[in-house]
């Protein structure tokens, strides 16, 4: 009996309304209106997409939707997509006739393989859209199931194993038509993408034929040979080369690690005894596919919070479980965390990585559950149930390594589901893992990027340090030759005391930039009033007496060690009096004073003013004063005042500005004493 591919109605089709849903998904521009209406013709459907979106994990205490609208919009349009396009395969996954259990078992076993090869092919190869691959590789022989349903039997194989290209022919002499055929005649009417549409009608096409072939067609006949009986593996190896230039090793290696992918499913389903599929099959697929697809919603999380917020929803979405919680390993304990923060508390748990109870044992790498009217559970299991009938631990690991605990309350019914459902669980279980994995080492590589990038600014920075040290030197050889030629001016050797003294503390600042030391340290054993006073001079006749300023500094004779460090305290001095200078004009005057014995929130300081009656500051320029400024002065960087701001804050101290325009300025500065 022969099969026409064109009898589109002998073929199975989903529903029109999945049909005219998979249509709107092309146009990337369609509007949710347009979405809902359609949905709207399909009661089952419709009803899915209710509960989902009514669920915790999208409603975000929303109220109820009702709107259908309002419900496509919450759930977005990868989850809209996810749910129709998986009930369309489960629709059309489902054979008409009775067919041979183990062959049946075969069939699904091969697309599953090719499925989860193509992506991990993309992936290796950076090819764009892995998740489509993946949907091709898993419809690329739907055109077998397709004749057998029609015909209660499957298709004629070819002459024997490894005889790919005698497959077709042996095909088509027989029925007339080939499966690539059929099945790209299927994909067609469903109104698929046409590079899946491509890869079931050419996936068994000679390698001439294939040159410039799309990427996804050529991925999938790849990923087809190399787990196809009917395909030599020297003869696929070298397809793998001749393609993408793949290393046969590297070639064997992914199909090994699609096969060991695939292996829990296949067992799930029975398909190590050979018994029929059935109806677990077609739920399974369902749900991989499920697990599949929001794959790649995983990995577009930004941060921990974002993915775990999208495990969440991924929970609703595969097992109608809205109270999802997690558990994350922190430095050897379990700390609850509630990403769409619909429990309350949830953040304050804090449990033991190891022990007894359910969420040590999930820790340790089995899922485990119980119903809390038993007599086992004990507090931390009630605790983290918050009411509910039962409490259900999974763990999200990825090669091996643990890294947090997913806690879903499910009720009594619930939970019973969620047990027949283990293998799916622990499948979901190591995706969600495996996207928590990549994420903190994402995070660990940006952090190392960083890093790398202060060492190479270290280097740069000890380059120019080095490179100052010239100049400065030269300045102190000569400050010490005027210090022996002016030995009997006492007056001006001090001055150079005070000019040598600055020149080492610009040489300190340059090496703070490298060593990154903190300006607050311990302070020094120098009495602070006495470096004070020394300071004070040399600002008084370089930056007050040139421009006609009258200076005067009051000061106790000496003071107590303070907690700012003797450098950072005339770094301060510099900086205040040479903002008051540049503000003032001839015949302003400036008064600094320093007072000790000052006590603040019980503890003792040193208060140290500095005023001026120049012009003053308006209201706006106090909000932001001590943040960095774009200065207008020639040779000036605008941060004097954050300069101030830091070094003492750094050193627990405070500083504060009052000011009214035409009224000056007064600056306070309240610096905490060194305790002994």
């Amino acid at each position: 009996m022969g099969l026409d591919p064109t009898a589109f109605d002998a073929l199975p089709s989903p529903p029109l309304v999945l049909l005219e849903l998979l249509d709107a998904f092309v146009d990337e521009a369609v509007e949710f209106e347009t979405l809902a209406r359609i949905c709207a013709r399909d009661p089952s459907l419709t009803t899915r997409m209710l509960a989902i979106a009514n669920s915790a994990a999208f409603r975000r205490r929303a109220p109820t939707f009702t709107s259908l609208e309002r419900v496509l919009v919450t759930l977005g349009l990868d989850t809209i997509k996810t749910v129709a396009l998986t009930t369309a395969l489960v629709q059309a996954f489902a054979p008409e006739r009775p067919l041979p259990a183990a062959t049946l078992a075969a069939f699904w076993r091969h697309a599953l393989v090719t499925a989860a090869l193509a992506r991990a092919l993309a992936r290796t190869l950076s090819i764009d859209a892995p998740e489509r691959l993946y949907l091709a590789g898993l419809l690329h022989d739907i055109g077998r199931l397709v004749i057998a349903t029609q015909r209660g039997e499957w298709p004629p194989e070819g002459p024997g194993e490894g005889d790919a290209a005698h497959l077709l022919v042996c095909e088509r002499e027989r029925l007339g038509v080939d499966h690539c055929a059929v099945g790209g005649a299927l994909l067609a009417a469903w109104r698929l993408p046409e590079p899946l549409v491509m890869a079931a009608r050419h996936h068994h096409a000679p390698l001439a034929a294939l040159a410039d072939a799309p990427p996804t067609l050529r991925l999938v006949h790849l990923a087809n040979a190399l787990d196809s009986p009917h395909w030599r593996e020297p003869e696929a190896l070298a397809l793998a080369d001749a393609l993408f230039g793949l290393t046969p090793a590297l070639a064997q290696r992914l199909h090994r690690e699609a096969v060991q992918q695939v292996e829990p499913l296949c067992a799930a389903l029975g398909f190590e005894s050979g018994a029929a599929p059935g109806a677990p099959l077609t739920r399974a697929l369902r749900d991989r596919a499920l697990v599949d697809g929001l794959d790649g919603q995983l990995v577009r999380a930004e941060d921990e919070d974002a993915l775990l917020a999208t495990i969440a929803r991924c929970v609703v979405v595969l097992f109608g479980i809205d109270r999802a919680r997690f558990l994350v390993a922190e430095d050897g304990r379990l700390r609850g965390r509630d990403p769409l923060a619909v429990a309350p508390g949830f953040a304050a748990i804090d449990c033991a990585a190891d022990g007894e109870h359910l969420p040590a044992r999930a820790f340790a790498g089995e899922p485990c559950s119980t119903l809390l009217a038993d007599d086992g559970p004990g507090v931390l299991e009630h605790q983290l149930a918050a009411g509910a009938e039962a409490l259900y631990c999974l763990p999200l690991r990825a090669a091996g390594e643990p890294g947090a605990v997913l806690v879903l309350a499910p009720s009594a019914a619930q939970l019973a589901r969620l047990r027949a459902r283990e293998r799916l669980l622990r499948t979901f279980g190591e995706v969600c893992g495996r996207a928590l994995v990549r994420l903190r080492e994402q995070r660990l590589l940006h952090q190392r990027a960083a890093q790398e990038r202060a060492l190479l600014e270290r280097a740069r920075l000890r380059q120019v340090v080095h490179e100052a040290g010239n100049p400065l030197s030269i300045a102190q050889n000569y400050l010490e030759l005027l210090a022996q030629r002016l030995a009997d001016d006492a007056e001006a050797n001090a001055d150079l005391l005070v000019l040598r003294e600055e020149l080492e503390r610009v040489g300190t600042i340059l090496v703070r930039l490298v060593d990154g030391d903190e300006a607050a340290g311990d302070g020094d054993d120098g009495d602070p009033a006495e470096s004070l006073r020394r300071l004070v001079g040399v600002l008084d006749h370089a930056l007050c007496r040139p421009r006609g300023i009258a200076f005067s500094c009051t000061c106790p004779d000496s003071l107590p060690p303070l907690r700012l460090a003797r450098d950072a305290l005339r770094q301060v001095v510099v900086n205040l009096v040479r903002n008051a200078a540049e503000a003032l004009g001839e015949g302003g005057r400036i008064e600094v004073a320093v007072e000790d014995g000052v006590r603040v929130g019980g503890r003792a300081h040193v208060e140290l003013r500095v005023e001026d009656d120049g012009p003053g500051l308006a209201a706006e320029r106090l909000e932001t004063l001590f943040q960095p400024q774009q200065s207008a002065k020639p040779g000036h960087a605008g941060v004097g005042l954050t300069i101030v701001r830091n070094l003492v804050e750094a050193a627990g101290g405070l500083v504060s500005c009052r000011s009214r325009p035409n009224a000056g300025c007064r600056f306070q500065v309240l610096l905490p004493l060194r305790r002994p």
